[in-house]
């Protein structure tokens, strides 16, 4: 009896040290989800992130050569003289593109917000239980 006792008692450890190591995998691998999710990263620290991408492109995007280095003549760069009836119509055209551009992000971002809110209510009512 002693030895049946041992071995139902050793047969208890395999199964909660198996349990375990179940249990372990499942949350190294929602910890390495975690980690490695940039989408959250970025959420966490949007100023951090952008000063990251803005260093980046600058590092990335080459420099401009001067002009008199490529062959071009001072002279041809510089801009024709333009009435300021021209300068404030293209100002004026400048501002309301700006605007016409940032209500448009804006709208874009709240679409999205909304469709991402809906989404995760859908998931979160399809994670219930059903009434039997």
């Amino acid at each position: 009896m002693d030895d049946s006792q041992e071995a139902g008692e050793l047969r208890r450890n395999m199964a909660q040290l198996r349990n375990a190591l179940v249990t372990d995998a499942v949350h190294c691998a929602a910890g390495w989800r975690a980690a490695t999710d940039w989408r959250r990263k970025i959420g966490a620290h949007p100023w951090s992130s952008l000063a990251i991408a803005a260093a980046a492109g600058y590092v990335v995007v080459p420099r401009r050569r001067p002009a008199r280095d490529r062959g071009v003549s001072v002279d041809a760069v510089r801009a024709p003289h333009v009435s300021a009836s021209a300068g404030l119509t293209a100002t004026v055209g400048t501002v309301v593109i700006q605007f016409l551009v940032r209500s448009a992000i804006a709208a874009a971002s709240r679409y999205l917000g909304q469709m991402r809110e809906s989404h995760a209510s859908k998931e979160k009512t399809e994670r219930l239980p059903k009434p039997r």
